[in-house]
């Protein structure tokens, strides 16, 4: 008999040792502690000393207290529920009534959670106990001391001072996944140990719970980082500043053809491949390559050579980033200091803002036929619709007489294509005229144009007509001899007077060498007169490549 009551009162006490036992932790030593239980809004607001320290998503019940205050009465580590369940950190309020987790169906195995309820997060689903995330029933075991701490029931449509939190479903995750509370600390808890490839550079903790706003589910990596795996991932929430999985897939239709609307896959692809490979997955290529080239931008700013080297991804965030803001041309076909200049109606509405213009023309502008690429004082040297549309029927049928439309096919096509742009500028005859020219930019044709916009046209150097070719067609102290008008304007400069040979001379008929008369020519050539009509540039272009070899008579 004394043998079965020293092994009751052994057993008795190592019972007691088990549910008083606790870790008071920082916050006790503080001051007094009270827990709020707002059964209405299913949340637990803790004040230390009065001022609120904590907000705790709950779930109550039934049975759960309307009113009234109550001390902790002792916490178990594991404890057995009704219903043949058990709950983590079980804090005693009164009688059968606990905070604990959400319940497990094993006793002492964190990973046989009951998933379907811990879904219930934040509702009245309990039989009576108030059920909280691990996270909370154990900050609560931990630091909140029985015998002191206040527990006090109420009910208010008002969640309290500092807000409900939320708490993501976990139901549709993995097996492996939702046997765990995402919020459980234990070093084996799968959610702390996700496969990098749903992690890795697509996903920037800090960046992702600031820029979706997720303050109500905290700053906690492990809550953060189920959301993501349960919510934020298929619902393509932006989650890193490098990584958007919405445009990831915008951006390459290979990817789309692969993994259709799955946006598993694509987290999964730029984590083991597509940062590797230099994919964009931050911002709108469609948009991006409307206003920007890499080839461009990598080529025309040394300060951002030597900074980048090669790394084409520092060029395209250093232009969105300080580019536009800058000022900075990105591309041979847009420059928004020239669609500022261009556009007076949008000075007025986007004053200093690059970025309005910017948006605009990706938005309107383009839509529009507005111009872009040069401003309008620059295209005089290098583009005359009239003669665009003249030479070049194909376009005039399409574009009609249209100036935008006929400047903007030049610049964005017509350059490339090697067309001629006016009487002065042919980007072939500049080309062929300059080696320095040939050996710097190659065959790029627009290189080549915009160097003649910065320092050609300043130099005063020849781009109307290859310089082999003017001795056949002029000669400056003829024309000058011939048009006193001319020497009494320009003297002998030879420059000059080629130019104005060039844009007026030749369409007003003047001669300008006595080895060639364009009168003569198209009089003494009448197959010509039926193809080219009056159009006095063609026979001049004619007579340089086909003409001159055939022996045709050009002088009367």
């Amino acid at each position: 008999m004394k043998k079965r009551v020293i092994a009751f009162i052994l057993a008795l006490a190592l019972i007691m040792g088990t549910v008083f036992s606790f870790n008071r932790g920082d916050v006790q030593a503080a001051g007094s502690m009270e827990l709020k239980v707002n059964y209405t809004t299913n949340t637990i607001t803790a004040y230390m000393n009065g001022s609120p320290v904590r907000v705790m998503l709950c779930c109550t019940g039934r049975a759960t207290p309307r009113s009234g205050s109550y001390h902790l009465q002792g916490k178990s580590r594991w404890r057995q529920l009704f219903g043949g369940v058990c709950g983590q950190y079980a804090s005693v309020i009164t009688g059968n009534i606990l905070f604990h987790s959400v319940p497990y169906t094993r006793f002492g195995d964190p990973s046989s959670l009951e998933y379907w309820e811990y879904d219930k997060m934040g509702t009245a689903c309990s039989a009576g106990c108030v059920r909280l995330r691990v996270m909370d029933a154990k900050w609560i075991y931990e630091n909140c001391p029985s015998g002191s701490t206040i527990v006090t029931f109420y009910s208010s449509n008002d969640p309290g001072p500092l807000g409900k939190p939320k708490a993501n479903k976990i139901s549709g995750a993995s097996s492996a996944l939702r046997g765990w509370d995402p919020t459980d600390p234990a070093p084996e808890n799968p959610w702390n140990n996700l496969d990098s490839s749903y992690f890795g550079v697509a996903f920037n903790q800090e960046y992702y719970y600031k820029y979706n706003d997720l303050k109500a589910y905290g700053n906690i990596a492990s809550v953060l980082r189920a959301h993501w795996m349960t919510e934020g991932m298929q619902a393509g929430l932006k989650s890193s500043p490098d990584f958007d999985v919405k445009l990831y897939k915008k951006n390459y239709p290979d990817l789309q053809k692969a993994f259709g609307d799955s946006y598993s896959l694509y987290v999964q692809h730029y984590n083991r491949y597509g940062a590797k490979e230099g994919r964009i997955a931050y911002t709108d290529l469609n948009r991006l390559l409307k206003v920007y080239s890499n080839d461009y931008y990598m080529t025309q700013y040394s300060d951002l050579k030597r900074a980048f080297g090669s790394d084409q991804n520092k060029y395209i965030k250093h232009f969105l980033e300080y580019g536009v803001k800058e000022g900075r041309k990105a591309s041979y076909t847009f420059d928004v200091n020239a669609y500022k200049a261009n556009n007076g109606d949008l000075r007025n509405v986007y004053g200093t803002n690059n970025w309005g213009y910017v948006d605009h023309y990706i938005d309107c502008g383009i839509n529009e036929n507005r111009v872009a690429a040069v401003t309008y004082s620059d295209a005089s040297l290098i583009f005359d619709a009239d003669f665009y549309a003249s030479h070049n029927g194909d376009l005039k049928s399409k574009l009609g007489t249209d100036y935008n439309k006929l400047l903007n096919h030049y610049m964005n096509y017509g350059i490339k294509e090697g067309r001629v742009g006016s009487a002065t500028f042919d980007v072939n005859a500049y080309k062929a005229n300059y080696a320095d020219l040939r050996k710097t930019y190659g065959s790029n044709n627009q290189a080549i144009v915009e160097h003649y916009l910065k320092y050609g046209a300043k130099e005063g150097r020849n781009a109307g007509i290859k310089n082999s070719e003017v001795k056949y067609i002029f000669n400056a102290p003829y024309y000058a001899r011939h048009n006193p008008d001319l020497k009494k304007k320009f003297g002998e400069n030879k420059a000059k007077l080629l130019e104005h040979y060039l844009k007026y001379g030749i369409k007003e008929g003047r001669r300008a060498s006595g080895k060639f008369d364009i009168n003569a020519y198209k009089k003494y050539n009448p197959d010509l007169k039926k193809k080219f009509k009056n159009d006095n540039y063609a026979y001049v272009r004619h007579y340089l490549q086909y003409g001159r070899k055939e022996g045709r008579r050009c002088t009367p």
